[in-house]
């Protein structure tokens, strides 16, 4: 079978140390079972053809685009492509890029599955993460003045747009892989009657599943908590995370908050607004030995941290999986989790829960799970049996093989 893959990543021959991590993941997994392509974008000047360990790959040029598709030539480049791959499926990876309004228009007559990365409209309902009109105004700074669409009132008015845009698309699929039970509600009120939806399993990197467990440390005084996110926006919490550090330290003076994934610029007018209302908490509260800001990292150097870490913190507001926090858990890393989107459906058993705006509540769950030993040690247990359960390579291989059997056989198209 020959599957085309339109992704945001670039697969042949990178190491991926930012979002995507899950496509490195599955290339590994299935790419030797099927005949695998990936069409992608990058800042290139022309398309460029990559072929590699179980994957054919061509790279495409960042094009502008025109009521959010490429120009007509551009898009016949595309369509030639495709017509010369053949592909049996074209599996389009999330609604965030052009791809799925591309393949609902174009490609309407070929044998398509979206899959679910992130749910838009989830983002909007909760993009503003309880910050206050007066938050909001710190928010705004240089950059905002100097580029408007970096302010985050224009950024949540696209958030908003294109999951208008994202709804209209979903009826246009007739079928739809959905990571977690949480995507399948959403699903439920937004797709056609007939549309088949899936459920897969997103494995993870394969660093994890030959790294040791986590085990406690001696005791040490700075007490280390580690959150991963790939960009920084609002509905992440990461404000969340800093105030809840902020009551951490009242019982911890070291306790160090490890940030993977997001760097401090050394000049603060290249910092976008929220980035700097984030530098300002830090500054009001004296954070300053107490915040690190760890930038991209790839998976060897974030299995490390989490070995070295007493806490992982997930403080997003709408999650519609998250292999960050799988990662944790899989290594067993004690767990704090906002009790939001997708996350509750790792277990009560594997994790403490806050609700999401509740910093207190986080702060009081971070020190419960550094102080109490037992709870500590059943839950990093239950967690490393249940992830590695749940992310058994063979039994994701096999589900997605037969996840493309299914699309492949269904009499209708589309």
């Amino acid at each position: 079978m020959k599957v085309l893959w339109l992704s945001n990543c670039v697969l042949s021959d990178v190491e991926c140390n930012g979002s995507g991590s899950w496509l490195y993941a599955m290339k590994e997994i299935i790419g030797g079972s099927i005949e695998l392509y990936n069409m992608t974008l990058s800042n290139v000047n022309k398309v460029h053809f990559k072929e590699s360990h179980n994957l054919k790959e061509y790279i495409l040029p960042v094009w502008p685009l025109i009521d959010g598709l490429p120009s007509s030539e551009n898009i016949h480049t595309i369509c030639e492509l495709v017509d010369k791959i053949a592909p049996d499926i074209i599996q389009v990876w999330g609604t965030e890029s052009y791809w799925a309004k591309l393949c609902s228009t174009y490609f309407s007559d070929r044998r398509i599955l979206l899959e679910m990365q992130g749910l838009l409209s989830s983002c909007v309902d909760v993009f503003w993460a309880g910050l206050s009109p007066e938050e909001i105004k710190k928010c705004r700074g240089i950059k905002e003045w100097i580029y408007p669409t970096s302010d985050l009132s224009n950024q949540y008015k696209s958030f908003y747009c294109r999951a208008k845009e994202e709804k209209e698309l979903f009826s246009r699929f007739k079928q739809i892989s959905t990571q977690s039970s949480w995507v399948r509600r959403q699903l439920a009120f937004l797709v056609q009657r007939d549309c088949k939806i899936y459920e897969t399993f997103i494995p993870l990197r394969e660093h994890f599943y030959h790294a040791k467990k986590w085990v406690k440390k001696e005791e040490h005084e700075d007490v280390r908590i580690f959150f991963s996110t790939s960009y920084t926006i609002p509905f992440k919490g990461l404000h969340v995370i800093l105030k809840a550090i902020k009551e951490v330290k009242r019982k911890y003076p070291k306790v160090k908050l490890l940030l993977a994934g997001v760097s401090k610029k050394q000049e603060r007018y290249r910092e976008s607004g929220y980035n700097k209302y984030l530098l300002s908490i830090i500054e009001s509260e004296g954070l300053h030995d107490n915040v690190f800001y760890l930038g991209k990292m790839n998976a060897e150097q974030i299995i490390e941290k989490l070995q070295d870490a007493d806490v992982y913190v997930n403080s997003s507001f709408v999650e519609s999986y998250s292999v960050a926090t799988a990662e944790a858990l899989f290594l067993g890393v004690p767990t704090v989790l906002s009790y939001a989107g997708a996350l509750p459906e790792f277990g009560e058993d594997v994790a403490l829960y806050y609700s999401s705006m509740d910093y207190v509540d986080c702060a009081y769950k971070i020190v419960e799970l550094i102080e109490n030993t037992k709870l500590r040690e059943e839950l990093s247990s239950n967690s490393i049996v249940k992830l590695e359960e749940r992310l058994d390579k063979d039994s994701i291989r096999k589900c997605q093989l037969e996840i493309y059997n299914q699309v492949f056989n269904l009499n209708e198209k589309g």
